[in-house]
């Protein structure tokens, strides 16, 4: 039965979890990967008392929830430089595809010419884009069949699915991952044979939530679904070189972990946590009774500043609970010294019912870090730690000054 990695938990679920043990689980949860939306309502009020990323692009409605592991997607399909592609009636067409200077995504329709002039679309983002710095950025989680990443402030999921690349298709699929009705699909003129589809959400009055599907007909009768969520300023040469790198595989084997923890790549430098810690979405571990932080890997210090100010305003409008301090304070963060937002946050649940304390010390931090620009939230409930001290997790990154 498919499951998924620490995103949710089912109501038939609650039995096997001890009062304390649950709500350790429910009130350091994230997210920041891709729940279903139409199951189970109210895992959603549940769930936000977290103060981790919200990002969650639609993932299809039938899958179902089992344990606190992994979530099973059928296989993905690979497109190479020259694409190959079954047309709905059984006909097989391969074609190399290229980019012109301005962008414009051209066919050609001899293979010779490929050989002799061609310039691979590849080779053109990579002359405007410094793809090693946007590999190193990038945190994979493999869970058998299926794949997740977060990049430069994107959270990204890749899906095969079976339904035709038509009309009725379509409709579909933003039936199936949730997306306005309203929407309609675009022909992307970067990527060849690709359908967009942009999906916006108002959070707040300072953010929007844009989830981008980037669909690809494959085999027969078969979609490829890229979708990205980010709550960021959209990159859309970053978007598209993502998908390229996806679909062609050629993301760094160092990118990825399993969905088991044991040590984490933190601006390339690995951390070793052991197993006692669980990953609640990518670049988001949570240690219980030990912290919890999630954390972006930018190219400019601009974005990693922009990730914390709507990460936090996010937090700000959530009913669950309240601000009640806000200050500025000087601390170590990966050694060197720089300043964070302390905040204190309380939700409106009582203390009996939490199982412990309903106060969260949150950490919104952007700092240079080893030739990175690092957005990071790093939080821990009042009983975690002693007062002025941190807990374990966070005390492997920042320290504070005195």
């Amino acid at each position: 039965m498919p499951y998924f990695i620490g995103f949710t938990i089912t109501v038939s679920f609650f039995a096997e979890f001890e009062c304390r043990g649950f709500l350790e689980l429910l009130r350091g949860h994230s997210l920041s990967t891709f729940p279903p939306v139409t199951k189970l309502k109210q895992e959603a009020v549940l769930n936000k008392n977290s103060a981790h990323k919200i990002t969650t692009p639609n993932i299809p409605t039938d899958f179902i929830i089992h344990k606190y592991r992994s979530v099973k997607f059928q296989t993905c399909f690979t497109i190479k430089e020259i694409v190959c592609i079954i047309h709905t009636r059984g006909m097989l067409v391969c074609i190399p595809f290229f980019r012109t200077f301005n962008h414009q995504a051209i066919v050609m329709k001899h293979f010779f010419l490929f050989i002799l002039f061609g310039v691979s679309s590849s080779c053109l983002f990579s002359q405007k884009m410094d793809s090693a710095k946007i590999y190193s950025n990038i945190h994979g989680i493999r869970q058998e069949n299926s794949t997740f990443y977060e990049a430069e402030g994107y959270t990204i999921f890749k899906e095969t699915i079976n339904e035709t690349f038509d009309s009725k298709g379509i409709n579909r699929i933003k039936s199936k991952y949730n997306i306005n009705s309203s929407r309609v699909p675009t022909n992307d003129t970067v990527l060849f044979a690709c359908k967009t589809i942009v999906d916006v959400e108002i959070r707040t009055h300072f953010v929007n939530q844009y989830s981008i599907y980037y669909l690809f007909p494959t085999g027969t009768d078969q979609v490829i679904v890229i979708g990205f969520a980010t709550m960021q300023t959209r990159e859309i040469e970053t978007e598209k070189f993502l998908v390229k790198a996806i679909l062609n595989n050629t993301i760094p084997a160092n990118a990825y972990t399993s969905s088991l923890v044991d040590s984490i790549k933190f601006a390339d430098r690995y951390i070793q946590l052991g197993s006692a810690c669980n990953w609640m979405g990518v670049h988001n571990v949570q240690c219980p009774n030990l912290g919890q932080m999630n954390w972006s890997e930018f190219r400019r210090m601009e974005k990693a500043e922009e990730m914390i100010k709507k990460q936090m305003d996010i937090t700000a409008n959530k009913p669950i609970g309240e601000f009640l301090e806000m200050d500025t304070v000087r601390i170590l963060f990966e050694g060197m010294e720089t300043r964070a937002l302390k905040t204190k946050y309380k939700i409106k649940i009582p203390k009996l019912i939490m199982g412990g304390s309903n106060v969260l010390i949150i950490y919104y931090v952007a700092a240079e870090v080893r030739g990175k620009y690092v957005g990071c939230v790093l939080s821990y409930y009042t009983d975690n730690a002693k007062k002025n001290k941190l807990p374990p997790l966070l005390s492997e990154v920042m320290q504070l000054k005195e």
